[in-house]
């Protein structure tokens, strides 16, 4: 169960390109978590962005949960998600992060160090969601 995670730990070290959804060239938070999820069939060929994905996985039957699987959602509110991860447990995630709109490409994430990195979730205070598939809570 959560390949798509195993697959997101496989990620690991892929830099951080702000619109990336390629991991040879480059992921960024929605890119990575959309990379996997349509990996194994959660999502279709749509490009989402982090808060299309809250709303089309909640319409798709996703639970409120936390834990490995879970995917999770930051940001003021439901409505202005500005990054999102995958749960490992209920302390760590994996995340394409460190960058922003101004790390365009590798040569700029291996300057300020933006990656596909595992961290800990207390350290975002922003969390306003977690989701996991239907009958994973």
């Amino acid at each position: 169960m959560n390949d798509y995670v195993d697959l997101a730990l496989k990620f690991i070290g892929v830099h951080y390109v702000w619109g990336g959804n390629n991991p040879l060239s480059g992921l960024d938070c929605s890119g990575m978590v959309c990379e996997c999820l349509r990996s194994f069939g959660y999502i279709g060929k749509a490009d989402h962005s982090a808060s299309s994905l809250y709303f089309h996985l909640l319409a798709a039957g996703w639970v409120h949960g936390v834990g490995r699987g879970s995917v999770l959602f930051f940001g003021p509110n439901t409505d202005n998600i500005n990054h999102i991860a995958f749960g490992l447990n209920d302390k760590l995630m994996v995340e394409s992060g460190g960058g922003d709109r101004n790390t365009i490409n590798k040569k700029e994430a291996e300057k300020i160090g933006a990656y596909v990195r595992i961290r800990p979730i207390i350290n975002r205070r922003d969390l306003v969601a977690s989701l996991v598939p239907g009958g994973l809570k």
